[in-house]
């Protein structure tokens, strides 16, 4: 439960700045960081495994922004440092996977309707929310 409130207080938090500015700030990110690792390790909720796994999503991601020169932004991956220790290791994969297919398919729409070109850049953020929201609605 108070993983679920530390990751959606973070996504939208996340969500705002990226939607305003088109940036994640690591700065924002920071506070969830140590009161995920400090909830984790108060409730003994997950083993080391687990959030070094879901942690490494977000490092995957981080590294695949870098050699793609920003494509993917390294802020989207910070984001995913953070719910990788409140989520741990296949919650974090199960959101990065429903993020994507939310904002493909948003892709596409866009596409369609010509609303967008090829090179347009979408925040990422409010998918990576939206997903949060489906899977603790379903």
């Amino acid at each position: 439960m108070i993983a679920n409130l530390l990751s959606g207080a973070c996504l939208l938090t996340c969500t705002v700045t990226d939607i305003r500015k088109r940036v994640i700030y690591p700065i924002l990110l920071l506070p969830f960081f140590i009161a995920g690792i400090m909830w984790q390790f108060m409730s003994r909720g997950r083993g080391v495994m687990d959030i070094a796994g879901g942690v490494f999503t977000g490092i995957v991601l981080l590294i695949t922004s870098h050699l793609t020169k920003g494509k993917i932004g390294a802020g989207d991956g910070l984001i995913f440092i953070v719910t990788g220790v409140l989520l741990g290791t296949l919650e974090n994969i199960r959101l990065l996977t429903m993020a994507s297919v939310l904002s493909a398919v948003c892709s596409i729409v866009l596409l369609i309707t010509r609303r967008c070109g090829r090179d347009t850049e979408l925040p990422f953020a409010p998918f990576i929310l939206a997903a949060f929201i489906i899977g603790i609605v379903l």
